[in-house]
């Protein structure tokens, strides 16, 4: 298994297009303000100029997970978690984050949406950040 894989495994995301916002799962909800200091941290960290925050739509699913896979990791059975996903970068109507419930308070995972959001939902998992701590989930992907 490539090193990237395992990293989107382990970070427990998933990014998907198209979807019209009546299809979100869970509730729209206000984003608490310091997103938007994470935010131009993400910027920052692309070295660009922060873009507009107001556009990105919030959503939260109750619970640790939005779905759980069973995997195999290096041949051993593996719950995985899905943390979060961006259903939209903004390219086609607002961006969408929707986020497990227990995620909202984890930057790590917000972090990872949000830079999904930025660099376009096509680049996928091959930017650099997201093998930086800072854009990991907090949260181990098994349990919790």
């Amino acid at each position: 298994m490539t090193r990237a894989l395992a990293l989107l495994l382990l970070t427990g995301c998933a990014t998907v297009s198209g979807v019209v916002e009546s299809a979100i799962p869970g509730e729209r909800f206000e984003p608490p303000a310091h997103y938007e200091a994470l935010w131009r941290e993400v910027h920052a960290d692309l070295g660009r100029e922060p873009g507009d925050f107001a556009r990105v739509r919030w959503y939260q699913v109750p619970g640790a997970c939005l779905a759980v896979e069973h995997v195999e990791i290096d041949g051993e059975p593996h719950e995985v978690c899905t943390r979060a996903t961006t259903y939209s970068d903004g390219r086609v109507g607002p961006p969408v984050i929707v986020l497990a419930g227990e995620s909202v308070t984890d930057d790590g995972t917000v972090r990872h949406e949000m830079l999904h959001v930025v660099i376009g939902m096509l680049a996928g998992h091959g930017h650099p950040l997201f093998e930086s701590e800072r854009y990991r989930s907090n949260f181990s992907s098994e349990g919790r």
